[in-house]
C-alpha cells in the first residue's frame, strides 16, 4: 500500500522570490511492506503552480515529524498553490497529494509616485506605476502626513487616489506600500507635493510675445482687491509636456507687472502663466498663453560645386542649427533667368545639392521652419560654371574644320583654344583652322564663358581631344642618280634599286610604290601621277605605271589588306630592288590590276617611282636617263 499523505500544510511568504512550505508526516514505522521487505518514506516532492507553470522541488527525510521546505526563484507579487507528496524507497512509489494550500509571494517595493494632475487647495491626486506579478490580493496602502480631515491613510486595488480633505497652502509627505496576502513591500520614497493657497482674485495675463529665440516677453493686470500681494510667480513649460517640467520665476514687488524669460529652446512652444502671492502663498494660475520661440538661424552657411558636374549641382551646407525645428527651407532664385525654386530637407540635415542651370547666377536664402514660424534669413550669392560646348572635328591634310553645338544653360560667348591662341566664335556653327602639316598631332579645345556673381570672366570645364591631320603627298625627293657606267640590260626586262630614305616620310608614312615607265623620251622631267592607266601598250613619249609594291618592296597581289597599313612613321631601312617587265601582275591600292608586260629588246625606256602615304596623293622622282634593253645580263639603275 501508498504510505499517507502528509498533512498540516503551512506556507510562510518569507519575500518576493521565496515561500517555505511546512508540513507533519509519521516516519516512525515502514508504510509499505511486501512480504518480508518493507519500504520507508525518504524523500518529499513539493509541487507548486502560478496557474501557468508547474515546477517541483524535493526534500530529503529528516528526523521527527516536522518537515520543512524553502522555494526559491519565484515570481513576485504572485499567488502560487503547493501539494507535498511522500515518496518511498520503492522507486516510482508516492502517497496521495497532501490538501492543496495556497499563498502569495510579497510584491516589490513601489518604484515611482508622482502628482497627476495641478494640485488643488484641498486634495491632491498621486499616480503610481504598478508593481510586477499577479495575485488577486494586491491592493495599496497610501499614507500622508500631516494627516488630513479624513485621517492620514487609504486603501485601493488601482495605481491612482485623490485624498481629499486636505489643508490649503501645505506641503504634504505621501508613500504608498504594495500588500496581499503574502505581506507588505518596502514603502516607496516619500513624495512631497503641496495643496495651494485659498484665493479668489487672479492676476490677468494681458500680453506675452516673443520676437527672440531664446526669450518671452510676459505682462500682466493687478489682479482686483490684490492689495496684499507681496510679489508674482510666471510659471512656463514646454507645451509638449502638459506641465510635467515646470520651470518659475519670481517677480519681486507688487507693482512689477512685466517679466522676461530667457534661456528658452529656439524653435520651441511653451505655456505662461502668472501667480500673485501673499503672505498665505500663491494663488490660482492665470490662463495660460502659448508662444512660440523663433527658431534659430543657418550659421557657417558656404557652397560649393559638385566635382563632377559643377554646371549642374551646387552643394550646400550649413551648421546643424540648436533648438527644434519642422525643417529647412532653401529658395535659390536665379538673377540670369529670374526665376525662383523651391526646396526643403529635414531640420537634422546640413548639406543638400541643388539641380541648378549651367551658367546662372544665384542668391540661396535658407530659413529654419518650427510650428508656423521662419528663422531670420540667411542669404549666399554664388553661381553654377558655364557648361562646356560639344564639337566634333572633320580632318583633312592641311586643315581641321571644328563643328560645334550650343552648350546647355546660359553662357555670353564661345571661344576655341588652338596653339596657344583663344579664338573667339559664335554660337552653333564651324571654323576651320588652317595651314597644318599634315599627319600631325594636333589639340583642339573648346570652353564656354559668364560673367559671373563676382564680375570676374569664369570660363567653363575645358572640352578638348586630340586629333591627327591626314596623310600629305610626300616631299619631293632631294637628290636623283645617273647610271651607272658598267650597268647591262636583259632582253626584256630593267632591274633597278631605290637606296633607303629616298623620299621623306614627314608627311605620313609610306604605304606603297608605283614604277612609272616611259617609252623613248618623256617629254616630262617627273612622271604625271594622276596619270595611273596601266602599260598595255607605249607609243613613243607615253608613261604609265607598270607595277606596285608594298613599302618593303613586296608585289601587291590579291586585296590590298588597308587595315595593315602603317601609321607610324618608321624609316626605310634597306633598299628596294624592281624589276620591270617580269610579266607579275599586281594591285593598286584602289585594287586596280596592272600588268608588268615583258619589254621589247633592245629598245629605250625611262624608269621613274612614285611613293604613296595612303591617301590619293602621290610624290614621284624624276624620270632617269633612257635605259635601253639588251641580248643578255641585267642593267642596275642606282638612286642614290
Amino acid at each position: 500500500m501508498s504510505p499517507p499523505a502528509p498533512t498540516d500544510i503551512t506556507i510562510t511568504s518569507d519575500s518576493s522570490s521565496q515561500l517555505t512550505v511546512s508540513w507533519v508526516h509519521d516516519t516512525s514505522t515502514p508504510n509499505e511492506c511486501i512480504g518480508d521487505r518493507c519500504h520507508i518514506v525518504n524523500r518529499y516532492q513539493v509541487t507548486y503552480s502560478d496557474g501557468a507553470t508547474s515546477n517541483d522541488a524535493f526534500a530529503d527525510l529528516r528526523t521527527g515529524t516536522k518537515h520543512t521546505l524553502p522555494i526559491t526563484g519565484l515570481t513576485s507579487n504572485t499567488a502560487y498553490s503547493v501539494n507535498v507528496f511522500a515518496m518511498t524507497s520503492r522507486e516510482g512509489k508516492y502517497s496521495d497529494a497532501s490538501e492543496t494550500e495556497n499563498a502569495d509571494t510579497v510584491p516589490l517595493q513601489v518604484s515611482q509616485t508622482r502628482n497627476s494632475s495641478n494640485p488643488a487647495v484641498s486634495s491632491i491626486t498621486l499616480q503610481w506605476t504598478a508593481v510586477s506579478g499577479h495575485s488577486p490580493s494586491l491592493r495599496y496602502n497610501v499614507e500622508w502626513n500631516p494627516s488630513g480631515a479624513t485621517g492620514s491613510n487609504i486603501s485601493v486595488a488601482e495605481t491612482a487616489a485623490t485624498i481629499d480633505g486636505l489643508t490649503a497652502s501645505t506641503r504634504y509627505s505621501f508613500t504608498v506600500t504594495a500588500v496581499n496576502d503574502g505581506g507588505s513591500a518596502d514603502p516607496s520614497e516619500s513624495s512631497m507635493f503641496s495643496t495651494l493657497p485659498n484665493q479668489t482674485n487672479l492676476p490677468s495675463l494681458t500680453r506675452s510675445s516673443t520676437n527672440s529665440t531664446t526669450q518671452i516677453n510676459v505682462e500682466w493686470n493687478k489682479p482686483p482687491g490684490g492689495d496684499d500681494i507681496v510679489d508674482y510667480v510666471v510659471d512656463w513649460w514646454l507645451s509638449s509636456f502638459d506641465g510635467s517640467m515646470t520651470s518659475s520665476g519670481i517677480v519681486t514687488g507688487a507693482t512689477t507687472s512685466s517679466y522676461t524669460i530667457e534661456g528658452l529652446t529656439p524653435g520651441e512652444t511653451y505655456d505662461v502663466t502668472v501667480k500673485a502671492r501673499n503672505s498665505a502663498g500663491a494663488g490660482q494660475p492665470s490662463s495660460s498663453a502659448r508662444h512660440t520661440t523663433n527658431p534659430d538661424f543657418i550659421k557657417n552657411l558656404s557652397v560649393k560645386r559638385n566635382s563632377t558636374q559643377p554646371d549642374k549641382l551646387l552643394v550646400l551646407s550649413w551648421e546643424t542649427p540648436s533648438g527644434t525645428g519642422d525643417n529647412i527651407t532653401i529658395k535659390y532664385q536665379s538673377l540670369t533667368e529670374h526665376t525662383m525654386n523651391t526646396t526643403s530637407v529635414e531640420f537634422e540635415i546640413s548639406q543638400t545639392s541643388l539641380s541648378v542651370v549651367p551658367g546662372n547666377n544665384y542668391t540661396v536664402t535658407v530659413t529654419v521652419r518650427s510650428k508656423g514660424y521662419e528663422s531670420t534669413p540667411e542669404s549666399i550669392d554664388t553661381n553654377s560654371k558655364p557648361s562646356e560646348p560639344s564639337f566634333v572635328v572633320d580632318v583633312f591634310t592641311n586643315e581641321l574644320q571644328v563643328n560645334w553645338t550650343s552648350p546647355d544653360g546660359h553662357y555670353e560667348g564661345l571661344a576655341i583654344y588652338f596653339n596657344n591662341t583663344e579664338i573667339a566664335v559664335r554660337d552653333s556653327g564651324s571654323y576651320t583652322l588652317k595651314d597644318l602639316k599634315p599627319y600631325t598631332d594636333y589639340g583642339v579645345e573648346m570652353y564656354s564663358w559668364i560673367t559671373n556673381v563676382t564680375g570676374s570672366v569664369e570660363r567653363s570645364r575645358l572640352s578638348s581631344a586630340t586629333y591627327k591631320t591626314l596623310p600629305g603627298a610626300p616631299p619631293q625627293p632631294i637628290f636623283n642618280s645617273s647610271l651607272s657606267d658598267n650597268a647591262e640590260s636583259s632582253t626584256n626586262t630593267i632591274t633597278f634599286v631605290l637606296p633607303p630614305n629616298t623620299f621623306s616620310e614627314e608627311n605620313g608614312p609610306i604605304q606603297y610604290y608605283a614604277v612609272y615607265l616611259a617609252f623613248g623620251d618623256s617629254p616630262n622631267p617627273t612622271p604625271n601621277v594622276t596619270n595611273m592607266r596601266t602599260c598595255e601598250s607605249l607609243a613613243t613619249g607615253d608613261e604609265c605605271v607598270t607595277l606596285w609594291t608594298d613599302d618593303q618592296g613586296n608585289l601587291v597581289q590579291g586585296n590590298v589588306p588597308q587595315k595593315t597599313k602603317r601609321s607610324v612613321l618608321t624609316r626605310q631601312t634597306g633598299s628596294i630592288q624592281f624589276i620591270i617587265g617580269d610579266g607579275s601582275v599586281t594591285l593598286s591600292p584602289w585594287n586596280h590590276t596592272y600588268f608588268n608586260y615583258p619589254l621589247q629588246p633592245n629598245t629605250g625606256y625611262r624608269v621613274a617611282v612614285a611613293a604613296n602615304t595612303g591617301n590619293e596623293e602621290m610624290t614621284a622622282t624624276e624620270f632617269y636617263p633612257t635605259i635601253t634593253t639588251g641580248d643578255s645580263g641585267t642593267i642596275y639603275v642606282f638612286i642614290r
